[in-house]
């Protein structure tokens, strides 16, 4: 996702929020972090019921 922006602004007055809304089925990992996939058992389909739920994202402020 890219926000642009046509006017300077103060980037610590700046507010983002990502929703996400997905429906269906899904893979989901239930091994410890780092299990090699030949010892995994915990993968299993489930399913997703998620509208407009807050989503966790990484942002990056620069200028070009």
């Amino acid at each position: 996702m890219v926000v642009q922006i046509s006017e300077s602004c103060d980037a610590s007055q700046l507010e983002v929020e990502v929703f996400e809304t997905a429906f269906g089925k899904t893979w989901l990992n239930h091994d410890a972090h780092g299990t090699e996939f030949f010892n995994a058992k915990g993968l299993q389909l489930v399913d997703v019921q998620g509208g407009q739920q807050i989503t966790k994202v990484g942002v990056q402020l620069g200028s070009n």
